[in-house]
């Protein structure tokens, strides 16, 4: 019997690495021209923003400079101040190694596989079987508002991704208390907030305050939630201390950019959700697709892009 045991969890333990071989196997059957034949996907504005900004800081940094300013914008802008630039983030070494296009298709990979990954972890975090946390990454893995911006908003997916990874560093601080797992959230918000999409990493800032707030007032011993409420703040002190050399230098930047005085609610309010988006969260191409050219929709398609899946939908009915 306790051979027979044995043997049944060695083949579910085989099988579960091989499950989970699927949240690294997705962004290869996405990208798999543009990452083994290193042919570029990205168009719009990652051709003419994100690859020159990445290009110009790699060259300064291998010529031994901080990226500090870009000479070919305009009349020259700062180049490391811009966030997204995200100049000292550390996964965009691979920029000096590879050709700026080819660079920044496997720091996108990367960064669907850490969405994955830590949506696994949080979903285990929560005691979900193997199988069901699996299907929370590839459902996350896969959506629609993480492809739809793999081509045109790299920052958004490098920023979005380490969302669950703070959830789950959220979460497993609450359950054990403990000073390490305070360190661990303080270093994934510091890489959170050096991946280069403010918007985003305010968001998932404020989702992860009102998630780890939750769980603490569920703690019936007060002294507990003081010293949890203690040791997100210390998590936070370091998150902002360890990401201050892109904090710093941007804030230096906002403060003479055009929105430093403010700006008109018309302005302010453009391009923001369309009501009628939320049908594409179940029918993706319900007001047309730019890939076949006939989108008709309120701004543009990626801008809303939030299409979840059928098997999530389903599963969350």
């Amino acid at each position: 019997m306790n051979r027979r045991s044995g043997k049944n969890d060695r083949a579910d333990a085989t099988l579960r690495r091989a499950a989970l071989a699927a949240i690294p196997a997705f962004p290869v059957a996405l990208l798999w021209r543009p990452l083994l034949a290193g042919v570029s996907f990205f168009w719009g504005a990652p051709l003419l923003q994100f690859v020159p900004w990445l290009q110009r800081a790699a060259q300064m940094w291998l010529s031994g400079n901080v990226p500090l300013w870009n000479p070919l914008l305009g009349c020259g802008a700062p180049l490391a101040a811009n966030y997204q630039t995200a100049a000292f983030y550390p996964p965009n070494v691979l920029h000096l190694l590879l050709p700026a296009d080819v660079a920044l298709t496997w720091v996108t990979a990367l960064h669907l596989v850490l969405a994955g990954w830590g949506m696994y972890r949080l979903c285990r975090s929560l005691r979900l079987q193997w199988f069901a946390a699996l299907i929370g990454a590839l459902a996350l893995e896969g959506s629609g508002f993480l492809v739809a911006r793999v081509g045109l908003f790299p920052s958004v997916v490098f920023t979005f991704a380490w969302i669950p990874v703070w959830l789950w560093r959220a979460n497993m601080l609450v359950d054990r208390g403990s000073l390490r797992d305070a360190l661990w959230l303080g270093l994934s918000l510091g890489l959170g907030l050096l991946s280069g999409h403010a918007q985003t990493a305010a968001y998932g800032g404020l989702l992860v305050a009102a998630y780890f707030a939750c769980r603490v007032v569920q703690k019936r011993h007060r002294r507990q939630a003081v010293r949890l409420a203690g040791l997100a703040a210390l998590a936070v002190v370091l998150g902002i201390g360890f990401a201050a050399v892109q904090l710093l230098p941007t804030a230096e930047l906002l403060a003479e950019s055009q929105r430093s005085t403010g700006v008109d609610y018309d302005f302010a309010v453009t391009y923001s959700m369309w009501p009628w988006r939320l049908i594409t969260f179940a029918a993706p191409e319900f007001f047309g697709t730019p890939g076949q050219g006939d989108y008709w929709g309120y701004a543009t398609f990626w801008e809303d892009a939030g299409y979840v899946g059928l098997l999530p939908l389903l599963l969350a009915v």
